[in-house]
């Protein structure tokens, strides 16, 4: 419950107007109904004559009618500035968490799988918004009570206290077994990801699967998985439509003790009709009313555990990060193209060279990463860093991309230092092809261009340059054909072709490669490397250990346990560098 309330409080941090308003609508929402059951009260004593002269059938009919119009009006602006609220926090908090994530988190591994991710992002942020509703709906629904039983106490209370002890049984009931329905929750949020890490998986695998004849084992286990989620969703539904159940009933059970508690009273004189009709109207909305707080305890239950499980994928994030307040874009005509030219994007001009000075990346409590690494790549150069396994050539593009924040050293772009390296060196600027290329379940064409307004002609080039024309020809609906998830449909060496295609349709000016012809045959390699220096302008990057790519090479960075071992022509490194001489022999063997 604390854990809940201090959530709340950071929510409605965020926005304390539109809260303030939305909080005054319900309110005034929820005690006009009041009104209405004065107004039914009126009515019924004008019938049998008990009603005074100030308040007779014309002035209930015209009280009625008054307040019908004003909740229809504070319902209608609650509802707007409800969804407003709602739907801004709810993107407000995924924004935050997969802004950390993708961002500041960049150096650690991804705190859970993706399915986990997913269904946390899908499911727990969506959970958590029923703190704002059990809030607004809160503030009215106690002031609703408390004048409404005020008055009931004022008629009868005898027949009050009768008529409230069922629903106060409820409310404790939900109390006791608040943990327990905390651990149904939470058992099957885990279960529902467990099933989507599963299906994930199975789509990557799908080749290797087939190979090895194991659809069926698979089948069977996603179909186990899905049975153990099942009993699971079916336990904590269960709970919770019993305790909904229980409260929505209590209209029926508190009619009947009315009906037995106020008989005599009515016989007596000390209960009118009109008292016992006062009585009657407000049941129906005691009971929603009461069946809230009960329904709110297990809802506040539930989105503690879903803010834990949000909290797991904000390892090391500052107390304020997840309800940080960010410009959010939700309109179609709101371009987010502003937030590349604040991070200065715009200020620099073609690269003529890129220089790196001392750059140094050390993964935490390990002694592994680089350590102090210089060099130049100038306009057109093609620059080849190679080494053994280990070496840290990955770590060096993905600190030089600010994937990695270095700990020490600088990054120049044409003599103007870099102080965020993860902005500049993005599309169009940059591109980068990493080891292991992700496509997405789409035509090939939208792989490539990532666009609905996509240029064809600069697409066409940008296959023809990855050396993919004459395998887009073979295929079925050419540059439509859908490849399947994360290309299953492809070949190695397609997917690594198709993510070449896909960042030369950038126009990148720098482009970074991680190992991209290691799936190639000497012949298409061949093909490639030979078109991509073609395009005179770009200047390269490249990890490779490949003869082919060595032989290009104006520049060579020898790597060896984080260091420059060596660096030159190929001549130069081959005379000179012992590491350099092994990965020569190493490849010729392979071949």
């Amino acid at each position: 419950m604390k854990l809940a309330i201090q959530v709340l409080g950071k929510i409605f941090r965020t926005n304390p107007v539109l809260v303030f308003i939305n909080s005054s609508l319900w309110i005034a929402n929820y005690i006009l109904p009041l009104g209405i059951s004065f107004a039914v009260g009126i009515f019924f004593n004008g019938l049998t004559r008990n009603a005074s002269a100030q308040f007779n059938i014309t002035t209930a009919i015209i009280l009625l009618l008054t307040i019908v119009f004003m909740r229809v009006t504070t319902f209608m602006g609650g509802t707007f500035s409800f969804l407003t609220f709602e739907y801004w926090i709810y993107t407000l908090l995924r924004r935050n968490i997969f802004s950390w994530i993708i961002d500041e988190n960049s150096n650690q591994s991804a705190p859970d799988s993706a399915g986990e991710i997913i269904s946390k992002l899908r499911d727990d942020t969506y959970e958590l918004i029923d703190l704002i509703d059990i809030f607004t709906d809160g503030l009215g629904i106690s002031l609703f009570l408390c004048v409404s039983i005020a008055i009931m106490l004022y008629i009868n209370v005898t027949v009050t206290v009768l008529t409230l002890l069922p629903y106060a049984a409820i409310i404790i009931t939900a109390a006791v077994t608040g943990r327990k329905l905390a651990k149904f929750r939470k058992a099957n949020r885990e279960a529902a990801a467990t099933v989507a890490d599963a299906i994930g998986e199975t789509f990557s695998a799908s080749l290797a699967i087939k190979v090895a004849g194991s659809e069926q084992k698979m089948t069977e286990r996603i179909v186990r998985l899905n049975e153990i989620r099942r009993k699971f969703a079916v336990t904590d539904l269960f709970t919770s439509e019993i305790f909904k159940t229980l409260n929505l009933n209590m209209y029926n059970i508190g009619v009947g003790i009315v009906l037995f508690a106020s008989a005599a009273a009515i016989v007596s004189k000390h209960f009118s009709v009109g008292d016992f009709a006062f009585y009657i109207s407000l049941l129906s909305r005691l009971t929603i009313a009461l069946a809230f707080f009960g329904n709110a305890q297990v809802k506040m239950i539930k989105s503690a555990v879903s803010f834990t499980r949000l909290q797991q994928l904000m390892i090391n994030a500052p107390e304020p990060t997840l309800t940080t307040v960010h410009k959010l874009y939700l309109q179609e005509n709101e371009n987010p193209a502003e937030i590349f030219q604040q991070r200065g994007v715009n200020q620099f001009d073609t690269l003529q060279e890129l220089t790196l000075k001392n750059l140094t990346y050390q993964y935490p409590d390990t002694q592994i990463g680089i350590h102090n690494i210089t060099f130049t790549a100038r306009q057109g150069q093609f620059v080849v860093i190679t080494g053994q396994i280990g070496a840290g050539k990955t770590t060096l593009l993905r600190t030089i991309l600010g994937v990695l924040t270095p700990q020490n050293g600088e990054i120049f772009w044409n003599g103007a230092k870099l102080d965020n390296a993860d902005a500049m060196l993005t599309p169009p600027r940059s591109a980068y092809i990493p080891q292991v290329p992700n496509l997405f379940s789409d035509t090939l064409f939208n792989n490539i261009t990532l666009t609905k307004d996509a240029n064809s002609d600069q697409a066409q080039k940008a296959l023809y340059s990855a050396a993919l024309e004459k395998d887009i020809a073979q295929m079925e609906n050419h540059a439509e054909t859908v490849i399947g998830a994360h290309g299953v449909r492809l070949s190695g060496g397609q997917i690594q072709r198709a993510a070449a295609a896909r960042s030369l349709y950038q126009q990148p000016q720098l482009l970074v490669c991680d190992d991209l012809s290691s799936a190639l045959d000497a012949h298409t390699e061949k093909i490639l490397w030979e078109r991509l220096k073609e395009l005179q302008q770009l200047t390269y990057i490249v990890v490779s250990h490949r003869k082919e790519v060595l032989r290009r090479a104006d520049l060579i960075i020898i790597l060896k346990d984080g260091v420059v071992e060596a660096s030159g022509n190929l001549q130069h490194v081959l005379q000179n560098s012992v590491e350099m001489n092994r990965i020569w022999r190493e490849d010729a063997s392979q071949n």
